[in-house]
């Protein structure tokens, strides 16, 4: 099989970052991105997309470019240890100026919190028990995430399959 072997905590935060919305992820390392690269270096640069774990990073100077470009693998090393997410690549694209509204908002985090409130309380309770006993933070945060979803996929399929008996 020639496969490598992990923990289980990491295989299921290999899986959970391959869906978690690529919004959330780069809102997750816009909030470190300054203890990443420097404070000059974050005025200059806006982490923008994030794809199979590549970060595409907008900079708005041909010398910031440069100078990121240096220290990418020392940047990446930074990320890895912040975020839960991995950052294997980076792709820099030099822009005129940078974005004054960033693409992604706290729209998908706040979706995130109202979905939580539209379960029922007994299900909250059966997702809080079940991650309750994870050690790692980051860990029984994915996983507690991981489960509304599924919850919600759920709820999404049982709703479908009732339209679709009316039809």
């Amino acid at each position: 099989m020639g496969g490598k072997i992990v923990s289980f905590g990491e295989a299921i935060k290999q899986v959970i970052s391959h869906y978690t919305p690529a919004g959330n992820i780069i809102l997750e390392i816009r909030q470190v991105w300054q203890e990443c690269v420097g404070k000059t270096s974050a005025k200059h640069s806006l982490p923008v997309g994030y794809m199979n774990e590549q970060l595409s990073v907008y900079v708005d100077d041909s010398h910031w470019l440069a100078e990121l470009k240096l220290y990418e693998q020392e940047i990446l090393e930074k990320l890895t240890s912040r975020i839960p997410h991995p950052v294997k690549s980076i792709s820099w694209k030099l822009v005129v100026s940078l974005p004054k509204e960033p693409k992604t908002s706290q729209k998908k985090l706040e979706k995130q919190e109202f979905q939580d409130k539209k379960l029922s309380q007994e299900t909250l309770a059966m997702i809080e028990e079940s991650v309750g006993k994870l050690e790692d933070e980051d860990l029984r945060k994915a996983m507690r995430n991981f489960l509304i979803k599924i919850f919600f996929a759920q709820e999404a399929t049982k709703n479908q399959g009732q339209k679709e008996k009316w039809r």
